[in-house]
């Protein structure tokens, strides 16, 4: 497929560990005011900024997370030009410390992001890792794990929405009104983000099944 260039934006690749050797990851999307290209100091200066939104105080998301879940490294794209730069991170990985036993790894807590835009171009999910069963209820997160979810989600929103840039939406594609199938944006839609809320029910992503 060919490369499509989101002006101005960096690709954030937040990669984790599960239980059994599972790999996922999260995509978000960072838009920069004043564009440069990614560099190792950069890759390892937001692992750590987003470490710290999964670690705030009173309501860290770390602390709802199995001991088998690790936020491993995050891979920084830079996404103006096809041969833009990239960087992993060097920094040690983040360890969940909830010493309850882990759930299935295709659950996931579902944070919805809005922008102002208000249509399906204007939203976005991430599906976290789900938290332990000592912070699960039902169906779905417990109160508090749904609290966790939430202070990661505003701490993201008040680290990355800044004078400097924004987390936004990004939309590559629109509906060709005579087919209705899908086909390539010619100018990339970007939306920043202004809220995330945390669906009170389980998503699940069967990708995160482990390999028999």
């Amino acid at each position: 497929m060919a490369f499509q260039p989101v002006a101005n934006t960096y690709e954030l690749a937040v990669g984790w560990t599960l239980a059994d050797g599972v790999e996922a990851v999260n995509i978000f999307h960072w838009l920069l005011y004043d564009y440069f290209s990614p560099t190792q100091a950069v890759a390892d200066a937001v692992m750590g900024l987003i470490g710290d939104c999964l670690t705030v105080s009173g309501n860290e998301l770390m602390g709802a997370l199995p001991t088998t879940t690790e936020f491993t490294k995050l891979t920084v794209t830079g996404l103006d030009s096809e041969g833009d730069s990239q960087f992993v991170s060097t920094d040690s990985p983040l360890t969940g410390t909830s010493t309850g036993q882990p759930l299935p790894d295709m659950l996931a807590g579902v944070i919805t992001w809005r922008s102002g835009l208000r249509s399906r171009n204007g939203r976005g999910r991430s599906y976290m890792p789900a938290s332990s069963e000592e912070f699960a209820s039902g169906n779905g997160p417990s109160g508090d794990a749904i609290d966790a979810y939430q202070a990661f989600a505003d701490a993201m929103l008040d680290t990355f929405n800044t004078a400097s840039g924004a987390l936004i939406v990004v939309s590559r594609y629109t509906t060709d009104p005579d087919t209705h199938l899908p086909v390539k944006r010619d100018i990339v839609l970007k939306n920043p983000i202004v809220s995330g809320t945390i669906n009170t029910m389980w998503g699940t992503q069967r990708k995160r099944r482990p390999t028999p």
